[in-house]
């Protein structure tokens, strides 16, 4: 014998009146008005919470032996891996590539903040690919600092005439001193949302380098001409970052970065030493040491 299975009847809820529909989004105001609050009061109460983790935090590690410090960084450690695996499982399909630039300032230490008086101040820039889909990435960057430049009116020549006279014009010599920097890095981001901290292990070159190059001012427009290496060297830097982004838009991040960076010697050219010669060519002195720094850099980064 077939069983009958019972069916229960489908209710429709009946169409609001015509007077009525013309109110629903005056009917659900409140509704949208009381959700909104409630979000804004889970949200500060979330910052709130962790502002006095942070500070309760700061005391007990203040109170601790050195002993239970390290049990604590271990145990923090562990936490970071164990959350980023969590998360890279929840953001598996969200882990992208990133293009990131921005404006830096480097802070010389040791020797190097001896022989050279400033702080350089340049760009730089990095792409950076994720291993699978882990928190793993591996990329490439690049930075440029400027160590000094000067500007200097010399005699150019530019042609013979027909009596057999030089004839010269007025130029300027450009004198530019810099650092370029070729890295490679491996990067552990653990968190892919909003708010992203991430590490670095760099590994690259550094290229010290002298040049120069002359402008002659023809009818309202500048021509270089003679441009001119007068001193390169290249040693190896090695180091580490730690880098904090947070989402303004879809992809688009603002990116703070602090870099630690340990290099060889190499000799670079003493500014205050610079002189231009009458035969328009320039003299200088040089100086060694390492080229140990910090680098301060803010920008965006761009996720694709």
């Amino acid at each position: 014998m077939q069983s009958i299975e019972k069916i229960a009847p489908i209710v429709h809820s009946p169409p609001l009146p015509r007077y009525l529909s013309s109110l629903q989004p005056l009917i659900l105001l409140p509704k949208l008005i009381l959700l909104t609050e409630y979000d804004i009061i889970k949200r500060l109460s979330k910052y709130y919470l962790c502002g006095v983790g942070i500070i309760i935090g700061f005391i007990l590690w203040n109170q601790c032996s050195n002993d239970m410090k390290r049990i604590l960084q271990f145990t923090i450690a562990l936490l970071i891996v164990v959350f980023a695996i969590k998360d890279a499982e929840a953001q598996r399909n969200r882990r992208s590539g990133s293009i990131s630039f921005g404006g830096q300032i480097l802070q010389p230490l040791g020797d190097f903040s001896t022989q050279y008086d400033g702080y350089p101040a340049g760009l730089g820039g990095n792409l950076s690919i994720p291993l699978w889909r882990s928190p793993l990435e591996f990329g490439v960057g690049y930075a440029w600092n400027s160590m000094g430049s000067q500007n200097e009116e010399v005699s150019v020549y530019v042609t013979t005439d027909k009596d057999g006279d030089d004839i010269y014009e007025n130029g300027t010599m450009r004198i530019r001193s810099s650092i370029n920097r070729y890295q490679t890095f491996a990067r552990f981001r653990p968190f892919a949302g909003k708010i992203q901290p991430y590490a670095d292990a760099i590994m690259g070159i550094d290229v010290f380098k002298t040049t120069n190059d002359i402008t002659i001012d023809n009818d309202g427009y500048s021509e270089a001409t003679n441009s001119e290496r007068n001193h390169q060297d290249v040693t190896y830097a090695i180091g580490w970052a730690a880098g904090l982004r947070v989402r303004l838009a879809p992809n688009i991040f603002v990116e703070g970065r602090f870099e630690n960076l340990s290099s060889g010697k190499v000799t670079y050219v003493d500014q205050n030493s610079i002189v231009v010669t009458d035969d328009d060519n320039i003299s200088f002195e040089t100086k060694e040491s390492k080229a140990n720094r910090y680098v301060y850099q803010v920008g965006l980064a761009i996720s694709f």
